[in-house]
């Protein structure tokens, strides 16, 4: 019965431990900006050539989208004025009014 409830704590710890793991993995992870500042993005952009430099641009730009997405996001949700995308024919795509051309 000892060793029942012994191995039954050594789970539970080893499953409780693993999942603090990534649960504090996933919240320092999505709460991260971007890894490279401005001046180093410049620099990456001018020097890259191994597949690594790409990556690290890709995952900048990646997290500078969503980061922006969800500016907009939350600055529509406030009544902020971010505009839409028009539709085809020039309209809003909420059916605002018309954009004047470019002369």
């Amino acid at each position: 019965m000892k060793t029942t409830n012994r191995k039954l704590q050594v789970v539970l710890t080893i499953v409780s431990l693993t999942f603090l793991v990534f649960l504090t993995v996933g919240n320092t992870a999505a709460g991260q900006r971007p890894s490279l500042s401005k001046k180093e993005v410049k620099a990456l952009i001018a020097s890259a050539k191994t597949k690594e430099d790409h990556l690290k641009l890709a995952d900048y730009y990646k997290a500078e989208t969503e980061r922006l997405e969800a500016a907009a996001k939350g600055s529509r949700r406030n009544g902020g004025d971010v505009p839409e995308e028009p539709n085809s024919d020039g309209r809003e795509a909420s059916g605002g009014i018309r954009r004047r051309p470019l002369p």
